[in-house]
C-alpha cells in the first residue's frame, strides 16, 4: 500500500528499497520502477542517500529499522504499531527528537 500510494504522488521519487524476499522485492522493483534494490535495510541506508523512509517491516524490527534510518538523516513512516513495546516506542520517539528528525505512525483510514 505505501508504495502504491507513494508512487502516484509528483513530489515523491522512489529510489530504492531493501526485502528480504527477492521475488517480493523484484516484483516490487517492476511495479513500481524502483532502481536500487537490497536484501538489508542496513546496506541500503550506508549506500543510498535518501530523504524518507517508509518502514514496513516485521513489528518486532519497527524499532530497529527506523532508528537506523533516522541515523542515516532520514526522515520515517512507521506503518502500525509503531513499536512492539512501549519502551521500544519511547527509544524511537527519544531517537527523533535526539536526531532532530520526523517520526510519523501511518494511521490511514480505509
Amino acid at each position: 500500500m505505501h508504495l502504491r500510494d507513494l508512487s502516484q504522488r509528483e513530489d515523491v521519487e522512489l529510489v530504492a528499497m531493501a526485502d528480504i524476499s527477492e521475488t517480493s522485492m523484484h516484483g516490487y522493483q517492476d511495479r513500481f520502477d524502483i532502481p536500487h534494490t537490497y536484501s538489508d535495510w542496513k546496506e541500503m541506508l550506508r549506500i543510498e542517500t535518501l530523504d524518507a523512509v517508509s518502514v514496513c517491516t516485521p513489528n518486532r524490527l519497527h524499532e530497529q529499522a527506523a532508528i537506523d534510518a533516522m541515523k542515516a538523516g532520514c526522515d520515517v513512516l512507521c506503518e502500525k504499531p509503531l513499536a512492539h513495546s512501549a519502551k521500544a516506542g519511547e527509544r524511537m520517539l527519544a531517537a527523533s527528537r535526539d536526531l532532530g528528525r520526523k517520526l510519523v505512525i501511518g494511521f490511514q483510514y480505509r
